[in-house]
């Protein structure tokens, strides 16, 4: 009670929530006129959670709520980095995990997963922050799981806290879980090298040493199982990635080598700390085994985002090269500006669903078009969050076909009206469709591929 009394009445407390309060009000101030905007969103996303509920039965309204989860499994890559792959889309590199998608890899980093358990161990007793971040960390990554496990909390979360419609995707959490990792990881880095040399550590420090070492030759043992058993391994593979014999052997090159990344950083990690606590007492090796802890951090974390660095940011000319379609549509909107329809839409109840035209939909829209400003009709983006949005498109939609919808010639006739409004110039075909009357007719050409 007196320390509570003493903590309540102190002046260092009072300023704090001060200075909080002073910036409430500034940014109340700036960005004041925004707040009925974000208000109107809040109400879309309860308005789409809400018309989720009604009208998907619990399997649908599950598998909506927990979609793009991060299976518990994949964890394996912090360590053993690429051993489920990396991209779908790299045939050096393929994706053959447990995900439901094939975007960047969720690794951690080796490291940081080694120093992060240390400072739990470490600091979890003696440093309230080792205990915020440890189970702020631990919670994340159970939501990260989604539907694999715990799944049902966060199934509950997402349909009973409106803002929770933002992160449908559980796997975004993974994020936020490995920053409070990397704070423990710095907690585990410090600590470790300041009972090295201390007589009363020794015992953890050789513990320490001796887990290493049992993990080394594990690693060892599951590079040499991996080996004879390589064959078995690659037809299982095989049948994930549609008996592509090529991505089938870089899948299984991508375990060896991911199995000997890890040996590799075990082997250095037990000699660096070996080294360490046998100069205790010499300050310049101690500091030369940290800054050598430090490179092989920046080693592994390079070595993770090499593939996505080298595509994305780097060799940009070599990511984002135009293929026959997008080199047309870049040239013709220097002259004009319209829109590419990559969809035809119909109206479901009071809805707007929708079913692509191109298989390539998704690379179209995610990199290609967004990177050379190619403007597109993409109508469920914005109308899952203003309901005044979903009823103008269903209204333009009905205007012009009221009856029951039996073919594709209904469908075409249906989205003339919105594609012409919406000054869709080029709709994007690669599905096997066929039509009478397929050539459209209210201003705007096809392109076929």
């Amino acid at each position: 009670g007196k320390r509570f009394k003493e903590i309540f009445l102190s002046k260092y407390l009072w300023g704090k929530i001060g200075i909080l309060i002073l910036i409430a009000a500034l940014a109340l101030f700036v960005f004041g006129s925004s707040i009925p905007t974000w208000l109107g969103i809040l109400k879309g996303r309860q308005a789409l959670q809400q018309t989720n509920i009604e009208t998907k039965s619990d399997i649908e309204k599950y598998d909506f709520a927990t979609s793009w989860s991060f299976h518990p499994f994949e964890l394996i890559d912090s360590l053993a980095f690429g051993f489920h792959g990396m991209i779908s889309g790299d045939s050096k590199g393929p994706y053959w995990g447990e995900k439901p998608f094939a975007g960047n890899n969720e690794a951690i980093g080796f490291f940081v997963v080694l120093f992060a358990i240390i400072g739990g161990i470490l600091s979890y007793k003696k440093d309230e922050r080792a205990k915020f971040f440890f189970w702020s960390g631990l919670v994340l990554l159970l939501l990260s799981f989604g539907r694999y496990w715990p799944g049902k909390p966060f199934f509950w979360l997402f349909y009973k806290l409106p803002l929770m419609s933002n992160f449908r995707a559980p796997a975004k959490f993974l994020g936020i879980a490995a920053f409070c990792f990397s704070i423990l990881a710095t907690l585990g880095f410090e600590n470790l090298f300041k009972i090295i040399g201390e007589e009363s550590k020794n015992k953890f420090v050789n513990n320490f040493i001796k887990i290493l070492g049992v993990f080394f030759i594990i690693s060892l043992l599951t590079l040499f199982f991996v080996m004879i058993s390589s064959a078995d391994i690659s037809y299982s593979i095989s049948k994930k990635l549609g008996n592509n014999a090529m991505l089938t052997d870089r899948a299984v090159l991508n375990i060896l080598f991911s199995i000997l990344r890890m040996g590799i950083f075990l082997i250095l990690s037990l000699f660096g700390v070996l080294i360490a606590s046998k100069y205790a007492q010499n300050e310049k090796v101690k500091l030369a085994v940290t800054l050598a802890f430090i490179f092989l951090n920046i080693v592994d974390i390079f070595s993770i985002n090499s593939f996505y660095i080298s595509k994305s940011y780097i060799k940009t000319e070599e990511f984002y090269k135009k293929d026959e379609v997008v080199d047309f549509l870049f040239k013709e909107k220097q002259n004009e500006i319209f829109r590419t329809g990559t969809s035809f839409f119909l109206p479901m109840g009071n809805r707007t669903s929708f079913f692509p035209t191109t298989r390539l939909k998704g690379y179209y829209l995610t990199f290609h078009f967004t990177y050379y400003g190619i403007e597109t009709l993409d109508i469920p983006a914005i109308s899952s969050v203003h309901q005044d949005y979903e009823n103008f498109f269903l209204s333009v939609l009905r205007s012009r076909f009221k009856g029951v919808v039996n073919s594709l010639n209904d469908v075409i006739e249906m989205n003339e009206r919105l594609f012409t409004i919406g000054n869709v110039k080029y709709i994007l075909i690669d599905q096997q469709i066929e039509s009478a009357n397929f050539v459209l007719t209210n201003g705007f050409t096809l392109v076929l591929r």
